[in-house]
């Protein structure tokens, strides 16, 4: 059974052509999907596929309306201190850093920007690389 809730949800998501999606969520899980949208954003270019990860998460595939709802969420700050309090569980440290790197290779592409996102990330979460 799937979590309802939190980074192994959205992960199931992407791995799952035939998961429901997880909306718009609020909450410790809207700071999931900021993150996402800062990942998608570290390189000033969202290409089709990056939005389709995120049209997958969202359960949206107009464009116009992807792009406008990773907007509003790159409006708001990244905050990934915050994000480290609402998950404390290791486990779901874990599937965030899995969550990120989804995002990195949404393109097909690394990109300095969100190699640094990420290196940030996992020190914050304090999750080793490996």
């Amino acid at each position: 059974m799937r979590p309802m809730s939190g980074p192994g949800a959205f992960l199931h998501v992407l791995e799952d052509p035939s998961a429901p999606p997880v909306g718009q969520p609020q909450g410790p899980d809207g700071l999931l999907m900021r993150l996402l949208a800062h990942m998608l954003y570290a390189d000033d270019d969202i290409e089709r596929a990056e939005l389709d990860l995120l049209g997958r998460l969202v359960g949206a595939h107009d464009e116009e309306e992807l792009r406008e709802y990773l907007d509003e969420l790159c409006e708001q700050p990244l905050d990934l201190q915050e994000l480290a309090n609402a998950y404390p569980d290791p486990k779901d440290r874990d599937d965030i850093v899995t969550l990120a790197e989804h995002a990195i290779w949404g393109d097909g592409r690394v990109e300095r920007g969100e190699v640094e996102i990420l290196e940030d990330l996992m020190e914050t979460l304090g999750v080793k690389p490996g």
